[in-house]
C-alpha cells in the first residue's frame, strides 16, 4: 500500500505544468488592468503636479491653442491614469486662469479678445519692469553674473530653434522674477505669465523677433550689472509692450481667431 501511494505521490511531482503560449503571454502583458490605474500604481504613470506641469507647458507654449477644447480621455491615455487626477489638473489650471470648464460643455483652452491681452500684457509690464528694478536694487554679484550668462544663453537659442529659444527665455525670465526678491511680486509675475505665455511666445514665430529679444536681454542684464534701477526699469517695459510694431501680428490673429468663433 505505502509503495503504491509512493508511487502515485511520485507521478503526481513529476507531472509537467501546462504551458502558456507566447501568443497568450503577449496578450496578458498588453492587456489592460481590471479597474481605472491611478496615481503611481503604474510605472509610466504622472504625478498629479507632473500632469499640471506638463499641460500648463502645453497651453504656454502653444502646442493647445487657446479655445481648443481639452480631451479628458485622450489626456488619461496619454498619462497612464484615470480621468479623476487629469480633471484635477485641469481645475488647478482652471484656478489660475489658464483653462475654462463650461458647465455641461466641457473644460477649453482660455482664449481672450484683443482688448483683454492688451491689458494683461500692460499688467505684466509693469510687473517685469519693477522686478527688473528690484534686481538692479537687490541683486548679489553671483545673481547678476548668472543673469548675465543667461542672457547670452538666449543668443545661442537664437540660432538653434524656437523651442530653444523659449527655455532659455523662460530660464532668463524666472531669474529676474527671483532676483526681485519679493515673494508676492514673484507670485503675481508667474501667474500672470502663465495666463498669456501661449501669446507672448507666439510673437517669436515672427520673422526677426528671436534676435530683437535676445538683444534686449543682453541690455536689460547689462543694466542690472551696474545697478542702473531706472534705465532697466524702462528697458523691461519696452521689452514687453505689446503695442509695440513687431506685435502687431499677434493683435491681428487674435482678432482674426475671435471672428472665427474660436
Amino acid at each position: 500500500m505505502l509503495k503504491k501511494i509512493s508511487q502515485s505521490k511520485s507521478q503526481i511531482e513529476v507531472q509537467p505544468k501546462p504551458r502558456r503560449s507566447v501568443k497568450a503571454d503577449r496578450a496578458s502583458s498588453s492587456a489592460p488592468p481590471a479597474t481605472d490605474v491611478g496615481l503611481g500604481e503604474e510605472k509610466d504613470s504622472f504625478s498629479r503636479d507632473e500632469i499640471v506641469r506638463e499641460l500648463e507647458a502645453d497651453i504656454i507654449l502653444g502646442r493647445l491653442a487657446p479655445g481648443a477644447r481639452i480631451d479628458e480621455r485622450e489626456l488619461a491615455a496619454r498619462f497612464h491614469v484615470s480621468r479623476m487626477p487629469v480633471r484635477d489638473a485641469i481645475g488647478r489650471l482652471a484656478s489660475v486662469g489658464l483653462v475654462d470648464v463650461r458647465p455641461r460643455s466641457g473644460s477649453y483652452v482660455t482664449s481672450m479678445d484683443a482688448s483683454e491681452l492688451i491689458q494683461l500684457f500692460e499688467f505684466m509690464g509693469d510687473l517685469e519692469s519693477l522686478c527688473a528694478r528690484y534686481c538692479a536694487l537687490r541683486m548679489s554679484f553671483e545673481e547678476r553674473a548668472e543673469l548675465a550668462a543667461l542672457a547670452e544663453a538666449t543668443q545661442r537659442a537664437e540660432d538653434i530653434s524656437i523651442d530653444d529659444y523659449l527655455a532659455a527665455n523662460q530660464s532668463f525670465h524666472d531669474a529676474i522674477y527671483k532676483g526681485a526678491k519679493n515673494r508676492y511680486l514673484e507670485t503675481a509675475a508667474r501667474q500672470t505669465r502663465q495666463r498669456i505665455g501661449s501669446y507672448r511666445n507666439h510673437t517669436f514665430g515672427i520673422p526677426g523677433r528671436l534676435k530683437v529679444s535676445a538683444a534686449e536681454h543682453l541690455a536689460i542684464a547689462k543694466a542690472i550689472s551696474e545697478g542702473e534701477a531706472d534705465l532697466v526699469q524702462k528697458l523691461m517695459q519696452d521689452h514687453t509692450n505689446i503695442k509695440r510694431d513687431d506685435f502687431v501680428p499677434l493683435l491681428a490673429l487674435v482678432e482674426n481667431r475671435n471672428r472665427r468663433g474660436q
